[in-house]
């Protein structure tokens, strides 16, 4: 027989391979069939089995308890008698050729257009209702024909789209899981026969009163228990032929057995404490988990495990830089409503020291806004909840919060109470729409949140800041290499704002309020904790503004790359950049931008210290001989100021601004100031470059200056400051 080409044989295996085990799987199903007696063939048909429906077959029975039963009804509806052990062999090997049939009908299915599949279902009435009957025939789960089958078979998805329609989801669902797990659990202790069954057995309801022996566990711990017992009583049959222990040797033979893995550290105390939780749960009147032999084997692998062990894993801290493109994204129109709302989010978490979970129990119902800031309940956390020993906590994010000044958290805040994200749900970050405009009603899971993050950072930019203000650094990433992306966690805000209060000598009995380590439901302990909170946010943001300033407590240095680099490295990035990646997060120091108009700091660099008596002097005969009626004069005669000039620390730098034509304000945004009712009252180095954006001219009166910064005559007006520092820096 001659040989086929190599590539004709993979073109058939690729375009081929489900028609081959579709036809594969029909001949396995006909040979199964025929080898069926012809009376069992003909009541199969009859009831809905027949060879024609692969897909009733591979759900024919669950498990052999429902294979006994279902060959025990087929027998009494033979007129002819028939060995039992060959009708069983029949169900098997029918079962089992349905396999790769269905498997190819489903795929086919899922392959047709939608009009076509309500098509194949409209004329298959009959099938629907012979299934129907198979089904009531079975007694077991047999897939339905048609739209009924979806009802029957729902998915994950499925399920969660009809939870999401209810305003309690996230509790509801937690409900479920619960009740899962619950039922785990009294298996567990059915299959064991422990002593709690002849308790819940006098109750009027055995089942229900069996269903409280695990209280107020919630699923995770619930879980957490059954799947570390699975363990357990699967070592137990291989080891003993037993499902409980009887001594507590075995228990610890199980422990040794693990740690000659070798397992983690915590692998044998986590097995102790399922035994002793199900010894609780069952009602074991002499538990084997307090054996001082099992106790001492626990504590000798652990220090055994723990030996060349790798340290624990923190998450790292984010950049000041991160925190304050963070700010600038909030704030920024140009990005989609959903990630500006994303990135407030995930700034709250930095401020207010939230764990992921608790941002669960966060309900947009009871975040609201009080003087200074926000304030929210958490309704359920790690440590609070119904059934535990405090019911809420409460959160505060203070207005003082802030590095760029450029009011992040009213704006977040109005992103979330407006339309698309404000509506009625039992948690707080929601999934997206398609085009991120709004929100869908369905909680973000942990996967997706961490992907989010992920793609939010990707958007962010280097950051810049010339003395006053904080911008964004051209369109520079402030990521430069797609590894360090995976550096971060949905953990590293928790540690933020600690991290840096630490650093700036605040006394750990303030830090632990930040995040709630030592909750109390006291009204002593929650008005002491929102004064806390606030004042520790305020000196944080007061303490990352200055380490931008010349003689401030620098921060970044402090605070390092956070490991990054090294992450890098191992991540077999290149040592030049994987340096690049981690220089992208420092802030760029700046000079604001000026021109060359003869009073630049090379030339009046030391006027204030050197001579300016002389030039006070001069400036007083200038004022006495040169009063005409000009503007400038009737300017310099008026009592209300016009102008101001702003000072660096030692008085080294000036700078003149308009009063009433500068985002600035004397005595918030900056600390050392003095005002003037004439532009030469006081030397000055520069002028603002936002009072006059047209160019200064020193010939100029008062009225033609105001004029030319686009002023009629100076007015008071509201003051909208993105500055975020208290002094004005020297240009270097």
């Amino acid at each position: 027989m001659p040989k086929l080409p190599i590539f004709l044989i993979v073109l058939a295996l690729s375009h081929g391979r489900g028609s081959l085990l579709m036809k594969r799987g029909s001949d396995e199903l006909r040979e199964a069939w025929s080898a069926v007696p012809e009376e069992l063939r003909g009541l199969l048909t009859a009831q809905g089995f027949g060879k024609d429906c692969p897909e009733v077959w591979v759900s024919a029975f669950v498990d052999e308890a429902d294979l006994h039963s279902f060959a025990e009804q087929l027998q009494q509806a033979l007129t002819v008698p028939l060995d039992k052990g060959v009708l069983i062999s029949c169900l098997i090997d029918l079962n089992l050729a349905s396999g790769n049939v269905a498997t190819c009908l489903q795929k086919r299915r899922a392959r047709t257009l939608p009009s076509e599949q309500y098509l194949q279902v409209w004329r298959s009435d009959e099938a629907a209702s012979a299934s129907t009957e198979a089904r009531q025939f079975a007694k077991v789960e047999v897939p339905k024909v048609g739209p009924v089958g979806q009802i029957s078979w729902k998915s994950r998805g499925a399920k969660a789209q009809v939870l999401a329609e209810r305003p309690d989801q996230r509790a509801a669902a937690e409900e479920v899981e619960r009740q899962r797990w619950n039922l785990q659990v009294c298996q567990i202790v059915i299959r064991n026969d422990l002593p709690v069954l002849k308790v819940a057995a006098t109750s009027l309801d055995p089942d229900r009163a069996l269903a409280n022996c695990t209280g107020r566990a919630r699923s995770k711990t619930l879980r957490k228990k059954v799947r570390t017992w699975l363990v357990i009583e699967n070592w137990l049959k291989a080891t003993f032929g037993l499902e409980w222990p009887t001594l507590a040797s075995q228990m610890v033979d199980y422990s040794e057995d693990r740690a000659t893995e070798p397992c983690g550290r915590t692998v044998p105390a986590t097995a102790i404490s399922a035994l002793r939780y199900f010894e609780k749960v069952g009602e074991v009147e002499s538990p084997m988990a307090d054996s001082a032999l099992l106790l001492s084997t626990v504590s000798r692998l652990e220090v055994q495990l723990a030996t060349n062990s790798a340290p624990t894993k923190k998450a790292p801290l984010y950049f000041l830089s991160q925190l304050i493109s963070l700010e600038l994204f909030v704030a920024c129109v140009d990005f989609p409503l959903y990630y500006r709302a994303f990135a407030w989010y995930k700034l709250v978490k930095v401020w207010a020291s939230l764990r992921s979970d608790d941002c669960m129990g966060l309900q947009p119902c009871h975040l609201k806004t009080v003087a200074g800031g926000i304030e929210f309940m958490l309704e359920r956390t790690k440590t609070s909840g119904p059934g535990r020993r405090v019911r809420w906590l409460k959160g505060y994010v203070s207005s003082c919060a802030a590095i760029t000044g450029n009011g992040w958290l009213e704006t977040g805040l109005l992103i979330w109470l407006g339309v698309g994200f404000a509506f009625n749900r039992d948690y707080f970050l929601p999934e997206p729409n398609e085009d991120f405009s709004g929100c869908r009603a369905k909680p973000s899971d942990w996967s997706s949140t961490s992907a989010r993050s992920r793609a939010l950072f990707r958007e962010l930019r280097q950051v810049k800041f010339d003395g006053m203000c904080w911008d964004w650094d051209g369109n520079l990433p402030l990521v430069l290499h797609p590894q360090a992306l995976l550096f971060w966690t949905d953990h590293s805000e928790r540690n933020v704002l600690t991290s840096v209060a630490a650093l700036l000598n605040v006394p750990k009995s303030e830090r632990d309020f930040l995040g709630r380590w030592s909750p109390d439901g006291s009204d002593d302990y929650l008005r002491t904790s929102r004064q806390m909170v606030r004042t520790v946010q305020a000196q944080v943001a007061q303490g990352i503004r200055d380490s931008f300033v010349a003689g401030g407590l620098d921060l970044e240095e402090r605070l390092g790359d956070n490991g990054l680099f090294e992450y890098l490295r191992n991540r077999g990035v290149n040592e030049d950049a994987a340096r690049d990646c981690v220089q992208g997060f420092t802030v760029k120091r700046v000079a604001p931008p000026s021109d060359d108009d003869g009073f630049g700091p090379g030339q009046l660099g030391p006027m204030l210290e050197d001579v300016q008596p002389k030039v006070d002097a001069e400036l007083k005969v200038n004022v006495e001989l040169e009063v005409d009626e000009s503007a400038q004069s009737d300017a310099s005669n008026s009592l209300a100021p016009l102008y101001f000039v702003s000072f660096t620390k030692k008085r080294k730098f000036a700078r003149l601004h308009l009063i009433a034509g500068c985002p600035l304000v004397p005595g918030v945004s900056v600390a050392a100031f003095e005002y003037l009712c004439a532009v030469d009252e006081l030397p000055w180095n520069d002028y603002c470059k936002k009072c006059w954006p047209r160019g200064f001219d020193a010939e100029s009166g008062a009225d033609e200056i105001l004029a030319r910064a686009g002023l009629n005559k100076p007015e008071c007006r509201e003051s909208d400051s993105s500055s975020g520092s208290s002094s004005t820096e020297e240009p270097s």
